[in-house]
Formats: structure tokens, sequence, C-alpha cells
């Protein structure tokens, strides 16, 4: 046996015995009861490739544990009481990905000598500064830090580090941000922007890697909104022409007259079109939400809260992505879902034609003070 799945059980304890199972290289105990009496178990699978342990009541991981698991790629102990995570954790050679979000941790190890480490989640810590030199390895490519309340990072010293590496900073608060807050919150100066705030959560579940790219527009045209979600399932090519493309797209169909009035169904449709050669073999889901300002008709029933503009939202959506806006009195659901098979009516996969078809499903609906908030997700 090489796979073993516990998750979402009341585990209390684990079998001394079961560490036999030498070969074992996957091992899954999310959300179970699990003390630190556990690790004594775990501590013995030395062929362990996955370890994933979230939502447990584990305090501690001994040094012991991790100087046996020589192998480990993936270590996921989210949702935890740890307070520490022990030094000797750098050492594992293998170890891509680390997730520690969603526990009590204080201090951390010096990560930037590990020779593999991609992901990095220390999000709803206890961390309050941390110093990019020595967290950051040269090959990582996500390290989320939010929600550590009182985490204080130098500007200065980001931007010093920006200089050798790319970077992308990205505001999960729902603020719009495209930089590090230079002074504290209390100070900071009225909010003149749109009326509306952007926010992300994502998860790879149980796929290696998610080929998905956004669009996060929230002062499109200065005063409307532009925001999608464009899911190429296992390429990447695909959804990164379509982030560059569509805005420019849409603001093109809206002045060709004889289409204008639907110009979300034909910005889907031209974009169909630019995949060309890249398109022939592969699809992608998408969902494209454009929000503007519409003219006063004297009815107060079309505005958001806080301000005194109506504005109509128009959703495109392909596939399996989905967009839902959450009203007081219920959800609505704004992309089509009778359909037998949503994947035949992605952008892309040309080769298929005309078992695939590109066929957007569009929703127009007017905004008012009932509105709570829309999330635009994907479901692959």
């Amino acid at each position: 046996m090489r796979v073993l799945n516990l998750s979402n059980n009341r585990l209390c304890e684990l079998p001394n015995g079961c560490h036999q199972t030498h070969q074992l290289e996957k091992l899954y105990l999310t959300a179970n009861c699990l003390a630190d009496n556990s690790l004594d178990v775990l501590g013995k699978f030395s062929n362990l490739h996955t370890l994933h342990a979230a939502y447990n009541s584990i305090t501690r991981l001994p040094e012991s544990c991790v100087a046996v698991w020589t192998e480990l790629e993936e270590l996921v102990l989210s949702g935890n009481k740890l307070q520490n995570l022990p030094d000797n954790i750098i050492h594992l050679k293998h170890l891509r990905v680390l997730r520690v979000h969603s526990n009590r941790l204080q201090t951390i190890p010096c990560f930037a000598k590990m020779s593999s480490l991609k992901v990095l989640d220390l999000a709803h810590n206890c961390l309050d500064r941390v110093n990019l030199a020595t967290l950051v390895p040269q090959q990582l490519q996500f390290l989320d830090l939010s929600c550590n309340s009182k985490l204080y990072v130098d500007p200065r010293q980001f931007q010093v580090y920006r200089t050798h590496r790319p970077m992308s900073l990205v505001d999960v608060s729902g603020q719009n941000r495209t930089c590090l807050p230079s002074t504290p919150h209390h100070e900071a100066g009225a909010d003149l922007g749109p009326p509306w705030k952007v926010g992300f959560s994502e998860t790879a579940g149980h796929r290696e890697r998610l080929y998905i790219t956004q669009i996060r527009l929230p002062a499109f045209c200065n005063m409307e909104g532009l925001f999608g979600m464009f899911d190429g399932g296992n390429n990447n090519d695909i959804p990164n022409i379509l982030t560059k493309a569509v805005p420019r797209m849409l603001l093109e169909e809206r002045t060709v007259k004889e289409t204008a009035s639907e110009y979300m169904k034909y910005t889907m449709l031209s974009a169909h079109r630019e995949l060309k050669e890249t398109g022939q073999k592969y699809g992608v889901c998408g969902t494209l939400c454009h929000i503007v300002r519409t003219r006063p008709t004297g009815s107060p029933s079309s505005f958001l809260p806080g301000c005194h503009h109506q504005y109509t939202m128009r959703v495109a959506s392909v596939g399996e992505a989905r967009a839902v806006l959450c009203r007081r009195s219920g959800l609505i659901n704004l992309s089509q879902t009778t359909q037998a098979n949503p994947n035949h009516s992605q952008l892309g996969c040309s080769a298929m034609f005309p078992l695939v078809i590109p066929d957007p499903h569009v929703t127009e609906v007017d905004l008012d003070e009932t509105d709570e908030f829309l999330i635009i997700a994907n479901k692959r």
C-alpha cells in the first residue's frame, strides 16, 4: 500500500504497528482529533512523500520526525496549534510545498537555505516581523503571509529584494493595494476608489499545479470594474493569453455598432479566435464580469451601498467557470448549469469541433443595495 486516506474521521490516535507499512508514500490525516502522541507513530514512516495532517490538535513538530522524513515533498500542517517549526526542517532536500497556515507560529526557520521549496504558506499566524533575505529561497514561487495581524515588513527591504528577482505583490485584504502600506492603517487617507473591494482565495486541491489566471481591474476605465477568471486545466499558455488580451477586446467590441448590445458575448468569441494555433489542442473555462455605471432613471433601486450611482453587471461564462451573486434574499446563479457537459462550450479545443463549440452564456443584472458580494470561481 502506497496511499492511505483517513481524512475527515474522529481519530484520536494511530496504532503503533501501522508504521510497518514501510512502502507508504502518501498519508492523508486531515480533519481528525490527533494530538502530539500521533507523531510518535508518524515519525517512523521513513518513505513518506506527502503528509497532510491539517486541522488536528498538534502543538509541536519534533526534530526527530523531520529527521526521518528525508523523502518528504509536501507537508501540510495547517489548522493546528504549532508555535514554532524545528530548525532541521530546512534540511529536507525534496520539500516543495509547506503549508502551515492557521497556527500560532511566532518564529520561523531560515527557509532561504532550502533548495527545493516552491510553495510556503504562513498565513493566519502570530508572526510580527520577517526578514525576506532569510525567508525566501531563490526558487520560491508562492509565499503567503496574509492575516498575520502584527506583521511588519520593511518596505525598503521589499524594494531591495524586488530588484534581485521578479516579484508580484498581491493584496488579499480587499483594499486593492498594489504596494506595501507606507502608513499605518488608521493614518491612511480616505478611499477615493470605486465602491467595491476585491480579494481572492485559492487552493491547489489534488492538482499538482493551478493553471489559472485572473483579471482584477477594479478601476477599469476609471469608473468601471472588470473581473474574470480563466482555468486552463493543465495548460497555462491559454489563460495567460486571455488575461492580457480580453480587456482590449472588450473595449473594441463595445465600439462595434452592430454588436454593441451583445459585446460580452462577442468579447468571448473574439477571445476564442485570438487563441489561434494555441487553442487547437487545449481549452479553457472562464467567466468575465463587467460592472458599468448606468444613467440615472429616477429609481433608487440600482445603486451600491455608500454611493449614489447606479450600476449594471454583465457576466459571460463558458465551460465550468461560475459566477454567483449573493443578495440578502438569496443566491443568484449568473452562469448556465443546465448543460450536460459544460466543457463542450469552453473556448479553444478547436480540433474537437463540432463536439466543442464556444457558446458564452450571458447574464445582465441591475445591482441594488441588497447585493452583498459576487463570487467568481472555477470548478476543475
